[in-house]
């Protein structure tokens, strides 16, 4: 059985053009991220837009992403601070 990927090696992987490296970092993190977010705002489809808007944040910043540093740890790092916003905003609306 072949080994996965570590998270360096999808980072370096997309960095070189391979779009597939970027699609298995979302794969891998999808579910867990999405379940804590669904959690925290009590709504799913807010959970959905929150989800997809911390990959585009990884997408965007990717080049300049320090690759000592765990991806998870940031994913839910960026997850939860785009939570507590959405969560703000509500409140604010309220």
């Amino acid at each position: 059985m072949r080994e996965a990927p570590s998270d360096t090696d999808l980072v370096r992987r997309f960095r070189a053009g391979e779009g597939r490296a970027f699609e298995a970092i979302v794969d891998r993190y999808k579910r867990p991220l999405l379940v804590m977010l669904a959690r925290m705002v009590g709504d799913r489809e807010a959970a959905d837009d929150l989800l997809q808007e911390c990959f585009v944040r990884l997408w965007r910043h990717i080049d300049g992403l320090d690759e000592s540093e765990p991806l998870y740890g940031l994913l839910r790092r960026t997850a939860v601070n785009l939570g507590l916003n959405h969560l703000r905003g509500r409140a604010r609306r309220r």
